[in-house]
């Protein structure tokens, strides 16, 4: 299933052929993948309080 989508990941500095990377997308993206993480880790504390018997 093909999504017209590429890999953004920089180059290392020992690789021969260099391929497009955009610096902005990288930041972006990053930055969405963090806030993801960080929503999906304090998803966790209120669930736990669900659980307690007094609840």
């Amino acid at each position: 299933m093909a999504k017209n989508a590429w890999a953004n990941i920089p180059a290392r500095s020992n690789r021969k052929q260099r391929f497009a990377f955009f610096g902005w997308l990288h930041r972006q993206r990053n930055l969405i993948e963090r806030l993801i993480s960080r929503i999906t880790h304090f998803r966790c504390v209120p669930t736990r309080y669900d659980k307690r018997p007094e609840n």
